[in-house]
């Protein structure tokens, strides 16, 4: 009952201290301004593996304590009932053992460090994959990242390998100790000249074997405390990052909202990546030493020199710590500078400029999320942020809109009028229960922002923080919601309105233009037209010219009849209704709920789960190669301690003949007891070299069935269609890679290792009391039988609580992943409080099942030990029985293997039921290798085309028909049209219209239903995806840069020169920026590309466009965050760089695609209209005209 009562008291605090060091973690992580170095793939991976190190330590770490009480207990009773050479043998035995596992511990821990490295960067690659898997398949680059991840777990593997051998020998020895002991207390005691008795060895013995009980676990104890201090340090990492400092209150009476004075702001120094800081300091030194052999620039040179270091991304990489004195330089990087700002309350504020002068950093400033270098920032009242790359968490429409708030009814219908969401929630089937998909996965752009706008309206909040929210919608729906939210349901309210879309800007209040950290100009819109030589009216000129190409083009004259029909058009474009996308609205339809619940599987597992382990392991043959291995060791150190009973009762009863004046016989008078000490004490010399090779093998062969089902597991994954990406959460996959491959690699092993042992520990026992006591057979019989019920009733319930806890753990996974991702958004609505209650939520409902199914055991264990009591009690009634029949020294054996049971049928039921446990995460693993399907193959060998392929890049759409999936409606309806190659054509539309799914179906991320589509004749769902994918390039919505560096974004795979790399960033108009960094094309890239403006994002994305050199060439609102004059820029790169190239644009600015050769306008899926800019614009009915018409107005307006 103490054991029990211990056990579940160890239990309970174990999980007390899991649950606690994961929610002080998660709390800090939710205060945090930055994640710094760290990415979200590394956080969960702490939380998920270091914390399970805390809670294994906590319950196993007392084993240490027990030992050595054990130890001093059986040093007592060997002293009392053998004598001093016993006494001196079991301790040198001992204190050479322990001190040995504790070294050893420390070694495994140190190997351990260097393996959690490479595991670290391999989940972090893989949320990284998981994460933008969409760009990683469009590129066809899964073969690349593939191999990259394979690099990372190979180096991986050696460290577990090690690890893995070295724990495996430790264990291995525990059985070994126990007789190693009693040989050597046997041959000192009879070296002093002492006899022994049969009764006194086996006494020896039974009492060194019950010790490995207690002592065979201290080598894990001790290995789990090495781990724990190595987890305590990686936890640490997070507990001293800096916590986001809130912004100093600004005085009730003051009729701003908003108050910055003289404020300098910076972001943290990101590490470059394989740069150490005397790296980093040596290569500084060697570059100031290059500037000073060219010498000392002329004032012309100093004078661009220092533009280029003023010039900073709005996430503050870019600008020289030159700019500012008085900070450290090795932490902050200047963003802001100088500024001078005020936001007066209730005013609608605009802010314009250039990509990377800081409007983004102005936001984040005000919202505390900068390090304030210099000066006073103050900000009152309560604040609403909707950022640029909207924060969408994995929950219904309404969820993300309320965020925690209270339902108002009312307030909520005209909010969703008012960001033009009630179309959306009359199409979807669940209305606004409809779920969206982690990221907002499963939603477009302009839909994300939407939401995002539609959170920030119904918090009613005081002030607003809009960092461009209308660039991911189209002129007509950006005019509806600049009128009706913006500038009507926010009327009352403080707005700072960040902005590329210019032509609002004349109905704000006032307006602030940025260049390069620095406030340029503030003023009303007719003040800063006015301004002769004033950035904003060369802003504005810019935005409103039309290209030289269009210039040029000659357009039919309008009649009067037809000026009036475009002067109607553009009236009524203003009160245009918004549609729902079409493409999104199918992932929606299905019932509304997208991601499926995951399933929990059987309460026992089958045999194709250990079937699959085997096979992955090299199969049965390796796997009997184990199991003999093991067998063979114990059934060694069975006849060892069979001879010891062969030489007692040989030397006792050895024939003499008292009258002549022999010697009783005793062990120190026997002429062979050279022979039988040396047969005892090298028999263990052989059984531990064994037991090294055993380790070795089992250590080689589980890690081969661990690393054979990790890569079948990436694989499957990786080659999976974009639907399951879809309706599966990032934390669920994550899981997989994470926790379920820990307890592969690590937890496992030793797990199945200790159970072999057992099983071949009481099978020794048994076989050894069976041979002694024949008819002990009919004891063991019911016994077994008894064994079993109680086990096969206790797996049911255990297994159960197993699944539970694995499916239970995803939710956490995810629920990390998505605070770190939008901590900006959280803190800006003041929700911290809320996410730590979700998260501890979360980690109850797992912590629950966690610990009932360690406690469990005891339950299970109280019970055998009774069995264990029956055991022992009718061996020694059998040596009552029969006595006189059998020899002292056997029955003595008897006992002895007797009385080594107690604890063990404990330890085993333990033991398995652990190891069952640890084959669930392999279940969940091969379930996925089973089930998961692959999309087309990555190359048909028979129908390759050529390397010059497409050579002209004419594409031909006919019958086009698509779904998402099966049950879904179509999103593209009989599409028809002929692209020549080297043509550039526009693509517009209502928002709902389909655009963004032609290049779906371009890249085949989702299959044909009907139709064909052809590349220069060859029909592209003959080819295979890589043949395909790799022929052609994309600028996405929403750019993805991955963790490393400049270089490694451009060119992942380290196909082109430096020089080849400087002018793809030159064209992209991105050299000037990159060149003012410290390490250049070194210069580190956190998680996202958070460390550049989403404006440089895409930037750098069309420089990896450029590089790729693709014959087609896609570009979905690859410009939406960009100013208009850099767009001007791009789009003229484009015609010079793409000259030759087919070229399919996206774009919600018209402007941007009026050069084009032909405009596509889409319309429910449908090609509405197709032809000229020139033919749709002189027909005054074509849907094109119309939305020219709108965008004539708003320049009419702007302009006048």
């Amino acid at each position: 009952m103490c054991d029990v009562f211990f056990w579940c008291f160890s239990c309970r605090t174990a999980t007390r201290l899991r649950s606690g060091m994961l929610a002080l973690a998660f709390r800090r992580l939710a205060d945090l301004r930055s994640l710094k170095d760290h990415s979200v793939g590394e956080i969960v991976n702490i939380c998920a593996n270091d914390s399970q190190r805390l809670y294994d330590v906590c319950l196993l770490g007392n084993y240490i304590i027990s030992s050595l009480v054990m130890l001093l207990a059986a040093l007592v009773a060997v002293q009392v009932i053998i004598g001093t050479g016993a006494l001196i043998g079991t301790a040198i035995t001992y204190l050479i053992f322990l001190p040995l596992t504790t070294g050893v511990g420390r070694i495994i821990s140190k190997i351990r460090m260097k393996c959690i490295k490479y595991v670290d960067l391999r989940v972090q690659k893989m949320n990284e994959i998981l994460t933008y898997i969409k760009l990683i398949k469009m590129y066809a680059w899964e073969s690349p990242f593939g191999k990259a991840i394979q690099a990372i777990r190979a180096q991986e593997r050696v460290y577990l390998e090690r690890a893995g051998i070295l724990q495996s020998f430790s264990l291995s020895v525990v059985p070994v100790v126990p007789s190693l002991a009693a040989v050597l207390s046997i041959i000192i005691h009879v070296a002093l000249g002492n006899s022994l008795s049969a009764t006194e060895a086996f006494t020896l013995v039974s009492l060194l074997n019950v010790m490995r009980v207690v002592l065979g676990p201290t080598p894990y104890a001790v290995r789990m405390i090495a781990e724990a201090n190595v987890a305590l340090r990686r936890l640490k990492e997070i507990m001293i990052l800096e916590k986001i400092q809130r912004n100093e209150e600004l005085e009730d009476s003051s009729e701003n909202m908003v108050e910055i004075t003289g404020a300098t702001f910076g972001w943290d120094v990101i590490q470059a990546e394989g740069l150490d800081d005397e790296t980093t300091e040596k290569k500084n030194k060697k570059e100031e030493k290059e500037k000073e052999k060219r010498g000392k620039p002329n004032n012309a040179e100093r004078s661009e020199e220092l533009k280029s270091e003023h010039s900073n991304s709005s996430n503050g990489h870019l600008a020289s710590e030159r700019d500012v004195l008085g900070y450290n330089s090795a932490k902050i990087t200047p963003a802001l500078f100088d500024l001078d700002f005020k936001l007066k309350k209730r005013t609608l504020t605009g802010v314009c400029g250039l990509v990377g002068s800081g409007k983004s950093s102005l936001i984040s400033a005000i919202l505390g999320e900068m390090e304030k270098v210099k000066g006073s920032c103050k900000v009152r009242g309560r604040l609403a942020y909707v950022a640029q790359e909207a924060w969408i968490f994995n929950a219904t429409v309404q969820e993300n809109i309320l965020f925690g708030t209270r339902m108002d009814a009312k307030r909520y219908d005209a909010v969703l009028t008012a960001c033009s969401l009630k179309t959306d929630m009359e199409i979807l089937m669940d209305g606004d229960q409809t779920e969206i998909g982690e990221r907002g996965i499963n939603v477009s752009g302009g839909q994300k922002q939407r939401i995002s706008l539609a959170r920030a309206v119904y918090a009613d909040h005081d002030v607003y923080l809009l960092d461009d929210p209308l660039s991911a919608v189209d002129a007509h729906v950006g005019e509806q919601i600049f009128n009706r939210c913006i500038k009507g349901a926010l009327r009352d309210k403080t707005v700072l309105f960040v902005t590329h879309q210019l032509q609002f800007l004349q109905d704000c209040d006032t307006i602030a233009v940025l260049m390069e950290g620095r406030r340029a100009e503030q003023g009303t819109h007719r003040e800063l037209m006015d301004e002769e030589g004033g950035e904003y009216a060369r802003l504005i000129t810019a935005h409103y010219t039309k290209p030289p190409e269009e210039e040029k083009k000659v357009e039919e004259p309008m009649t009067p009849k037809l000026k009036r029909q475009i002067s109607r058009q553009k009236s009524m474009s203003r009160s245009v209704a918004s549609e729902i996308e079409a493409e999104s609205v199918a992932s929606f339809q299905e019932v509304g709920q997208l991601t499926t619940a995951e399933e929990r599987g059987s309460a026992t597992l089958g045999w194709q789960t250990y079937h699959g382990y085997i096979m992955a392991m090299g199969g049965y043959c390796n796997a009997i190669v184990i199991v003999l291995s093991y067998l063979v060791v114990i059934g060694l150190l069975t006849a060892n301690a069979w001879w010891l009973s062969f030489w007692i009762e040989n030397s006792l009863n050895r024939p003499y003949n008292e009258t002549l004046g022999d010697e009783i016989p005793t062990l120190t008078n026997d002429d062979r007891l050279g022979f039988y000490m040396g047969i005892y004490g090298g028999s263990l010399l052989v059984i531990l070299i064994l037991a090294l090779l055993k380790s070795v093998v089992y250590s080689k062969l589980t890690m081969r069935a661990s690393s054979r089902l990790h890569n079948t597991l990436f694989k499957k994954v990786l080659r999976s269609p974009m639907s399951f990406f879809d309706t599966t959460p990032t934390g669920r996959i994550l899981n997989r890679f994470s926790k379920d491959m820990d307890e592969l690699d690590v937890i496992l092993p030793i797990n199945l290792e200790l159970t072999l042992m057992s099983v071949s520990l009481i099978l020794a026992s048994l076989v050894t009391i069976s041979v002694v006591f024949p008819y002990f057979l009919a004891a063991v019989v019911p016994i077994l039988i008894v064994f079993y019920f109680i086990m096969n009733f206790y797996r049911k319930g255990v297994n159960d609580l197993k699944q539970i806890e694995n499916v239970s753990r995803s939710p956490w996974f995810s629920h990390i992943g998505s605070t770190a991702m939008g901590l900006a958004t959280i803190h800006a609505y003041d929700k911290t409080a809320d996410m730590i209650k979700k998260f501890v939520y979360l980690l109850d409902i797992n912590a629950h099942p966690m610990m009932l199914f360690r406690m469990a055991n005891r339950w299970a264990g109280a019970r055998l030990e009774i069995l264990v009591v029956l055991i022992v009690t009718g061996t020694n009634l059998m040596v009552v029985l029969t006595k006189g029949t059998i020899a002292t020294s056997t029955a003595g054996l008897a006992i002895s293997y007797a009385i080594q049971l107690t604890g063990m049928f404990q330890l085993l039921m333990s033991t398995l039921a652990e190891t069952e446990g640890r084959f669930f995460s392999a279940e969940r693993i091969l379930d996925y290798n089973r089930s998961l399907e692959a999309e087309g193959p990555e190359v048909v060998l028979d129908n390759r085309p050529s390397k010059e392929w497409p050579s002209d890049g004419a594409i031909r759409i006919e019958g086009y028909k698509m779904r998402y999936r099966e049950e879904l409606p179509l999103v593209l309806k009989n599409v028809d049209c002929k692209i020549k190659g080297g043509e550039k054509i526009g693509i517009v539309g209502r928002t709902g219209s389909g655009k963004s799914t032609i290049s779906v179906a371009l890249f085949r991320l989702v299959e044909a239903d009907e139709g064909s589509m052809t590349i220069d004749g060859l029909d592209i769902s003959t080819i295979g995806l890589t043949d395909l994918r790799s022929k052609i390039s994309i600028i996405p919505q929403d750019p993805v840069l991955f963790i490393g560096n400049i270089r490694y974004n451009l060119d992942p795979f380290n196909e082109h020169s430096d020089q080849e790399l400087w002018g793809a960033l030159e064209q992209a108009y991105m050299k000037e920026r990159i060149s003012v960094l410290d390490h250049q094309l070194e210069a580190p890239v956190t998680e996202g590309g958070d460390n550049f403006s989403v404006g440089e994002r895409q930037l750098l994305c069309m420089a990896r466009a450029l590089l790729r050199n693709s014959k087609i060439l896609f570009l979905d609102e690859a410009t939406a965050a960009i100013d208009t004059e850099t767009d001007s820029l791009i789009q003229q790169t484009i015609r010079t760089a793409f000259e030759d190239c087919t070229t399919l644009t996206i774009a919600h600015r018209l402007n941007t695609v009026l050069d084009s050769d032909k405009i596509l306008v889409m319309d429910d899926g449908r090609v509405a209209e197709f032809d000229t800019p020139s033919t749709l614009r002189s027909n005054p009915r074509s849907i094109f005209s119309g939305m020219m018409a709108a965008a004539e107005a708003q320049k009419d307006g702007i302009m006048d």
